[in-house]
């Protein structure tokens, strides 16, 4: 079974033949910014079921896991769900999200969520893509597709509103990304070193260049995001250490060196939540020995 996109349609070709389904794109909108409940939410995408929507008109050829890391920010979660569900929908893509937690009393580590997330979406479902997208980057354009390339890895950011819709700088890997099973891993998924704010997207740069894989960018009039205002940690000197510690640290950080405990996990209408704790020290000692 495949999948070509042309003239914004979505043609699906599948056992019965091809079927054509219609995208109903609607281009570049501006962020919804109310802050829903979850129940409204809820009640206004009722068609999903633990945490999946699968179009019931026509047969998706890929299936798609949608990957958030998350702590402290259910303002940001609740407006990226009402502003994402109905362009993905749009799409017609089979997905299910994955919110994954990280307990509150750690020290945030943003990059070994996503490897977490990973793992947990791999024991579930064997998906065709792995999307990373962060709770405060909202794509602006249904014509974004959440897709992944075989022979690049995906970046679906081509502008930052913050930024005038420019990137602050050219290896920026942040905000939305897809990777294929194979890519992340190539990679090795992200470092789990990065106990401070920001540098796992840097050092991922660094892992695509000693993996010898390359990624390419959303067109740039379908890739702008708007990036939602928070209180950022302070980008302490460890950050800069950490980037050098772990700048060929591919073949035992990472994936294969995750170490971490599910608290719980609950498959709520709009997402599977899955809330995990981590030790530093722990994770410090694998990585070292």
């Amino acid at each position: 079974m495949s999948s070509v996109v042309k003239n914004n349609e979505v043609l699906i070709s599948g056992a019965m033949g091809a079927i054509v389904c219609r995208t109903g794109s609607q281009g570049r909108e501006e962020i919804d910014t109310r802050v829903l409940t979850f129940s409204e939410l809820e009640r206004t995408f009722t068609d999903h079921r633990g945490g999946r929507y699968r179009p019931s008109h026509c047969n998706p050829s890929l299936r798609i896991a949608i990957i958030i890391p998350y702590r402290n920010r259910e303002a940001h979660l609740k407006r990226l769900l009402l502003n994402l569900l109905p362009k993905l929908k749009r799409q017609l893509i089979d997905f299910t999200i994955y919110v994954i937690e990280q307990r509150e009393n750690e020290a945030f580590n943003r990059g070994m969520m996503r490897n977490i997330g990973y793992v947990e979406a791999k024991k579930r479902f064997r998906y065709d893509c792995y999307i990373f997208n962060d709770a405060d980057t909202i794509i602006e354009d249904d014509r974004n597709l959440f897709m992944c390339g075989q022979d690049f890895v995906h970046h679906l950011v081509s502008g930052v509103r913050r930024y005038n819709y420019s990137l602050p700088y050219r290896g920026l890997l942040g905000g939305v990304i897809a990777i294929t099973d194979k890519q992340m891993m190539t990679l090795n998924g992200y470092s789990n070193m990065f106990f401070v704010w920001g540098g796992e997207d840097d050092n991922l740069f660094d892992r695509f260049i000693e993996s010898k894989i390359w990624f390419d960018r959303t067109e740039y009039q379908d890739g702008l995001v708007t990036t939602l205002a928070h209180k950022k940690d302070k980008k302490f000197v460890s950050r800069f250490r950490t980037l050098m510690k772990t700048k060929h640290s591919k073949n035992f950080d990472g994936v294969s060196s995750l170490r971490y405990e599910v608290i719980f996990v609950k498959y709520k209408p709009l997402f599977v939540w899955i809330v995990v704790s981590v030790n530093q020290t722990l994770i410090d000692e694998v990585i070292i020995n």
